[in-house]
């Protein structure tokens, strides 16, 4: 290797006169040859391009071209390089294909141009982020390897989904690695091998067909070679060779829609299904942040954060995605926060909110990939029809069709690999002996508000999507679904982080939303004590008719500011077993139309939950059913009702209660 050292070259002219960048360059190589000795070039014509089926490849052999000349720049905005952090040609004026003899007696040359074998070389600019160099010369050097044009999730990323690796796609498409294609009638889990392993054996991509050139590539990827997983995004554009203290490992599933061929310039050839969900999105705030999109750290004023706003059970298609719906990458209103604690010193990176109590916005690349996207047995498990995102089809005309396609880990069977069940609604599998084997997916979208005075008493209300699997519905003319409710808390100085499960619920399965109100933790609405005292969080899991319990869903969390018990003394935390028949007070009330109304029971037998109106007349049964001791939360449909006073009565053997409600149109 031949370095350039101690010099440096003024630019001639304008910006914008890319005949200075060939004057600098010829300065450059006449240094190599005249000052540094450089008078034998053959070593470095090695390369000679290939093509195979329609692939640019390379074999050893000289074709008369110095193979890669890595040309970096000291500045970013200045001298011929524009604002941009690389090229793949050693000038900016990219079609100039000139040729410079460089050793005329052994037949070598430098090439300019752009790309696949038409450039000797490629330049980089020099940012204050010098982590950043080497993502970008792996970027441009793909160039010479995939493709002159740009596609998503991949070493020549456009768009979302940066990759400092290989992504399966390319793997494929370059002949390192050879997929394996699954079939649906395997008893038995996939091992899916590590995907940093340096072999051309099959076993590291399963190929799951979804229908005509389109399919799912499912790798795993588990930090155990740092050359893996080098995403761009999230903190990475600070430390390139962070690995997020193995966050961020995992199985990583692809959706391709095209068979692996030469991508067109910046195709949409793949999206990467994200374990953290779908989302539509809503503006939330404008707040104070630094920029990584260009490579360094600088002030780029007031920036706009968009929140995500309610969870889409439906195929994430990527950049094809309407521009409020997507993944935290993929959708219109790029996310380039997160919440946490935000840095002192806005270029450094912040605390996540797992480990802090704080909230506050910083800085955080998901466009370009984030530790939370990957499936793994702790954090998302299941991917389904009935997850977010789901396995419906993308290309199928007509498209976001059931693929009927169940992929679930099943756990690792040694370090680096891990048993995978890939199954399909066919004559070989049925809907329910799936459903049977198949844990819920993770609940979503759990949000936490403290409710208006009930009796003198504010309590935590809980609301998250219901899911969606069928197999979730129970009961005998009420439908209800069974949820695990937990709870962590600690002192506001602590991160609240042992979760106990305070409850076991069946909730109404009407609507698309379930409801929870946390009633063992209460504020008295008067006499309360203003102090930030505690941190509570909440967690939930699903549980189906088969006892298969999902993994928890994201923790929502909330201060104790209104949940300090005034003038009761003790913690605000208090749970037990059931020792009392209760019929809670309705919420929200007023209402209009829904109300949720909880109760709960001591011993198994007949329970009756009936509407009354003003006149004694009954107007709805909610309940009339035998019950096992518990507690319930069921929902109150009141449209078509007129608004005004209502009563709702609870028997259960030898107790009765009655409470009033009011409807308000």
């Amino acid at each position: 290797m031949h370095v350039l050292g101690n010099a440096y070259y003024v630019q001639l002219g304008n910006a914008d006169d890319y005949s200075t960048e060939e004057i600098m360059n010829q300065a450059i190589w006449d240094d190599l040859v005249n000052n540094q000795g450089l008078v034998n070039w053959q070593p470095y014509d090695l390369w000679e391009p290939v093509d195979v089926n329609g692939v640019r490849k390379f074999k050893w052999g000289r074709d008369g071209y110095v193979d890669m000349i890595y040309k970096i720049h000291k500045t970013k905005g200045r001298g011929p390089i524009p604002q941009v952090s690389g090229i793949a040609s050693l000038t900016y004026q990219w079609l100039n294909f000139t040729t410079i003899p460089i050793d005329p007696f052994r037949d070598v040359s430098i090439k300019y141009g752009y790309g696949q074998k038409e450039c000797s070389g490629i330049s980089i600019s020099f940012t204050p982020n010098e982590n950043l160099i080497l993502s970008v010369a792996m970027h441009e050097h793909g160039h010479y390897f995939t493709s002159e044009g740009h596609i998503t999730y991949g070493k020549v990323v456009a768009g979302p989904g940066g990759e400092g690796f290989l992504s399966p796609y390319e793997m494929i498409l370059l002949g390192y690695m050879s997929p394996t294609t699954i079939t649906f009638n395997n008893f038995t889990p996939y091992n899916l091998k590590d995907y940093s392993a340096r072999d051309n054996s099959e076993g590291h991509i399963l190929k799951v067909p979804i229908a005509t050139a389109e399919y799912f590539l499912i790798t795993n990827r588990g930090n155990f070679s740092k050359w893996d997983k080098l995403m761009l995004g999230d903190t990475a554009r600070i430390n390139t060779f962070d690995v997020f203290n193995e966050l961020g490992s995992g199985v990583y599933i692809y959706h391709v829609n095209k068979e692996i061929s030469i991508p067109n310039t910046n195709e949409h050839v793949q999206d990467l299904e994200c374990a953290d969900g779908l989302w539509s999105f809503e503006y939330d705030t404008q707040v104070r942040m630094y920029a990584w999109d260009r490579g360094f750290c600088f002030n780029n004023g007031i920036w706009n954060v968009y929140k995500r706003n309610q969870v889409i059970y439906n195929n994430d298609k990527g950049k094809d995605n309407p521009g409020s719906v997507g993944d935290d990458k993929s959708s219109g209103y790029y996310m380039w926060a997160w919440k946490g604690q935000a840095p002192q010193d806005l270029c450094n990176v912040g605390t996540e909110r797992l480990y802090t109590n704080d909230e506050d916005y910083f800085a955080f690349d998901q466009l370009y990939g984030d530790r939370f996207d990957p499936w793994e047995m702790e954090y998302n498990e299941v991917f389904s029809p009935y997850s977010s995102p789901n396995t419906n089809t993308w290309m199928t005309n007509p498209t976001n069709q059931n693929s009927w396609i169940f992929i679930v880990l099943r756990g690792k069977e040694v370090e680096k690999s891990i048993n995978i069940d890939i199954l399909k609604v066919d004559e070989t599998h049925t809907l329910a002996s799936i459903l049977a084997e198949t844990p819920p997916s993770r609940p979503l979208d759990l949000e936490v508000e403290i409710t208006d005075c009930v009796d003198g008493r504010r309590y935590p209300r809980l609301t998250w999507h219901h899911n969606m699997e069928p197999d979730m519905v129970q009961g005998i003319g009420i439908s209800q679904k069974r949820y695990k409710i937990f709870r962590a808390w600690s002192a506001m100085e602590e991160v609240p982080g042992n979760f106990e499960e305070i409850d076991d619920v069946l909730v109404s399965a009407s609507g698309d939303y379930a409801e929870y109100i946390d009633y063992e933790t209460f504020a008295m609405c008067e006499n309360g004590t203003p102090e930030l005292n505690y941190r509570l969080r909440y967690k939930v899991k699903a549980v189906d008719i088969y006892e298969d319990i999902s993994v928890y869903s994201d923790f929502v969390s909330i201060s104790t500011y209104y949940l300090n018990r005034g003038g009761e003394g003790g913690d605000a935390i208090h749970s037990g077993e059931i020792f009392t028949y209760e019929l809670k007070q309705n919420y929200p009330n007023p209402f209009n139309p829904f109300t949720s109304i909880q109760f709960q029971i001591v011993n198994q037998g007949m329970v009756s939950l009936k509407v009354y109106d003003m006149l004694g007349r009954e107007v709805k049964v909610l309940v009339n059913e035998i019950k096992s001791p518990g507690k319930y939360v069921v929902s109150f449909d009141a449209t078509g009702l007129s608004s005004g006073v209502y009563f709702y009565k609870m028997t259960a053997g030898e107790f009765t209660n009655v409470k009033r409600m009011v409807l308000v149109k």
